[in-house]
């Protein structure tokens, strides 16, 4: 039976610093060598963004050892940095603009990867509101810091890519080229499910009144 990894501030102290206050997504399910991780990670429209770990699903809003991935605001635009150290990590695309991947797309070292940081190269991914798919590699600490590959669903709002979520993400865990699968649903907008909570409440308060009636 294959085991899964196990859950293990400034940029310039990242090397320094450890994953501080952070959440931990648990990996969901296990096909081959795939891993995947499928809990919805908010990122906060503010230059801190949030710091995630593909290997081990830890995410904060503190960056430390180990993090692969800081989706954040960038001049208040969708923006995406990169953990830098050795084979820097990095999203699929050519310089300066990131691609929005197909299903059936391959992943790979022969794949073209992109580490830009501005809001602008990130416009292919916020063109329109709905879920991306950004391909990736990183250096995956877990097995020795080899360098693996793999997608992750990102969700936008056409413009600035604000409000955006993190819907999760697969890698292959052996080095080896991964194919893109299906994505998930789009998670709803905070409003649209508190006003579902809202009508729902106020459903039940007239089933209420009618039933004392």
């Amino acid at each position: 039976m294959r085991t899964l990894f196990s859950n293990t501030a400034s940029r310039l102290a990242l090397a320094a610093s450890a994953l501080a206050g952070a959440a931990s997504v648990a990996p969901t399910r296990a096909d081959g060598a795939i891993v995947e991780y499928m809990t919805p990670i908010a990122v906060p429209n503010n230059n801190t963004g949030v710091y995630i770990n593909f290997a081990t699903g830890a995410n904060g809003t503190t960056a430390g050892a180990g993090w692969d991935f800081n989706p954040y605001s960038q001049l208040s635009t969708l923006g995406f940095y990169w953990a830098g150290a050795g084979v820097s990590a990095a999203g699929l695309g050519t310089l300066g603009s990131y691609a929005d991947l197909l299903v059936g797309t391959v992943v790979s070292g022969a794949t073209v990867f992109n580490a830009d940081s501005s809001g602008a190269a990130t416009s292919n991914l916020r063109a329109t509101s709905g879920v991306h798919i950004l391909g990736f590699r990183f250096q995956n600490e877990a097995a020795g810091g080899q360098v693996q590959y793999g997608y992750a669903f990102v969700q936008t709002t056409s413009g600035s890519g604000f409000p955006a979520t993190i819907l999760g993400w697969r890698f292959e865990d052996t080095g080896a080229p991964i194919t893109v699968a299906g994505a998930p649903a789009a998670v709803p907008e905070p409003s649209t499910w508190l006003g579902g909570i809202a009508a729902g409440a106020l459903a039940v308060r007239a089933w209420r009144r009618r039933k004392v009636a």
